[in-house]
């Protein structure tokens, strides 16, 4: 763990001193009005990708307890100006059951737990290629099993933070943690009319373009 922060700290060193004080990129001017000190900026685009660890916080209901896991984000949206931006985002978040489970089934992606949100990002401009930000939403949750129908489905919420490297004006390197809480139909028995509530931590390293 210590050499991986490291190795993150010396990243984030390189990235701030490769870049000017005032390159945050976060828009661009339209094409009429060049490239003066007061430009007029239109929303800019983004897609990106993220691996994952998941830690369970908490859960009730289901058909089993859902163990640690990890997984993949994949998101994309429109930053308006240096605060604000709308973004959707999916994770596949996979599991194992906790405790006990035959090992002929639980493989590494035996259980999948999903999520289709809707955030609003809130940047802190800087003046650096340093741009931090929180983040909050809601959406869509279901799980199954790898290959099946999903077994549940929901609403969900997610919340948090983290600061986007600007490497270049097409690319970031980020790192963002998120709290994901979900409430799904039961699926312990067909005739169950209870909930299954779980809450995550995901602790996300990625890397986006900007267009």
């Amino acid at each position: 763990m210590r050499r991986i922060l490291a190795s993150l700290l010396v990243c984030g060193s390189v990235a701030l001193a490769a870049s000017p004080a005032y390159a945050q990129y976060y828009g661009r001017p339209r094409p009429a009005m060049g490239y003066g000190a007061n430009p007029t900026l239109m929303p800019r685009g983004y897609i990106g990708f993220s691996g994952l660890g998941s830690a369970v916080l908490n859960q009730s209901g289901g058909v089993e307890l859902l163990d640690n896991g990890g997984g993949v984000s994949i998101w994309g949206g429109l930053r308006f100006g240096p605060i604000f931006a709308l973004e959707l985002d999916w994770m596949g978040s996979f599991h194992n059951p906790a405790g006990a489970c035959d090992p002929a089934v639980c493989v590494v992606n035996y259980l999948v737990l999903e999520t289709l949100d809707i955030d609003a990002k809130i940047h802190f401009p800087t003046g650096s290629n340093f741009d931090p930000f929180v983040q909050g939403g809601a959406g869509f949750a279901w799980i199954g099993r790898e290959g099946f129908a999903a077994d549940a489905k929901g609403g969900g919420i997610d919340l948090g933070g983290g600061f986007d490297l600007w490497l270049n004006y097409w690319w970031t390197f980020g790192v963002r943690g998120l709290y994901r809480g979900v409430s799904m139909s039961d699926y312990a028995t067909a005739t169950d009319t209870g909930r299954t509530f779980i809450s995550l931590f995901t602790l996300e390293v990625n890397l986006a373009a900007h267009f």
